[in-house]
């Protein structure tokens, strides 16, 4: 693989852990060194990433049951309609999901 450095301007919104700026720099750096679908380093912090694939899965998940919901419906009107029960229950994350990484 080969590509060039892409460089990255972080903004610290609030600094609970007292990091200086080489100690955030270093963090970040690491970070980009911890994504388990690659064996090298990545453009972002490993964190970004699985929030990026997270995002991309949920919207996949709930397309799909607006997809099925709509199908089930006879209106086919433009106006507002509140969100069928099928996609509220798609919204929510599951208990035995919570704590993993079910998109690695």
């Amino acid at each position: 693989m080969r590509g060039t450095s892409r460089p990255c301007h972080y903004t610290v919104i609030e600094d609970d852990n007292d990091f200086t700026a080489d100690d955030l720099q270093k963090l970040t750096y690491y970070l980009c060194h911890t994504y388990v679908r690659c064996t090298k380093s990545i453009s972002c912090p490993s964190p970004v990433q699985y929030a990026h694939l997270a995002a991309f899965r949920a919207r996949q998940h709930l397309l799909s049951q607006m997809d099925e919901s709509s199908a089930s419906s006879d209106t086919s009107s433009t106006t507002f309609h509140p969100l069928p029960e099928a996609v509220k229950n798609a919204i929510k994350v599951v208990d035995g999901l919570k704590n993993t990484m079910y998109f690695v």
